[in-house]
């Protein structure tokens, strides 16, 4: 894995923010997230969000013509025999599962790159809890996202700096410090 530095858990608990936010209309769709240039030069340069990106495009597509080949059963149920239209729903459930396991994927994407955010942006006093995590993600934005350094954590999380990111903080220090105790070797 090319991010063995960040916590797990906290790509879990981004993915959670971003599973929240991402259904609301007002935020920013994932793929206009994961498609812009920068971003998408930093998936592309790492091995792990590469094969995952290619893997949402895959599922995104077989989806698609799942469902495109819905609408060819149904032509040909009506043109031939009524009989071919009872493959829909099996097609149609293949075609939904494989669009929501692409989004999942996507999802999973902007959750590695806003824990990446967070931990290079000490949020939560990583450099103090995590030095080598903050090293790492201090050196992987800047040498990849130079301008954008807070892109995906200010889309899904625009409040974080304000006071209503005050309980956020404060519950990312305790975890950075539980996480460093448990890399010590002192709590498993």
């Amino acid at each position: 894995m090319d991010f063995p530095y960040l916590p797990k858990k906290l790509v879990t608990v981004c993915s959670g923010i971003i599973k929240g936010r991402v259904t609301h209309p007002a935020y920013p769709s994932l793929m206009r997230t994961l498609s812009e240039t920068d971003t998408l030069t930093f998936i592309l340069v790492h091995d792990d969000l590469r094969s995952l990106l290619g893997g949402a495009r895959a599922a995104r597509r077989l989806g698609t013509m799942c469902y495109l080949g819905c609408a060819v059963l149904f032509v040909a149920g009506l043109l031939i025999s009524l009989w071919i239209t009872a493959g829909i729903p099996v097609v149609l459930a293949i075609g939904f599962f494989l669009r929501r396991k692409a989004r999942q994927m996507d999802i999973t994407l902007c959750a590695i790159l806003m824990s990446l955010e967070l931990v290079a942006n000490d949020f939560g006093e990583a450099s103090r809890y995590l030095p080598d995590a903050y090293n790492e993600a201090r050196a992987k934005i800047e040498k990849y996202l130079p301008n954008h350094a807070r892109r995906v954590l200010d889309l899904y999380m625009p409040g974080v700096d304000g006071s209503e990111g005050e309980e956020f903080r404060t519950g990312l220090i305790q975890f950075f410090e539980i996480e460093s105790r448990r890399q010590a070797g002192a709590i498993d």
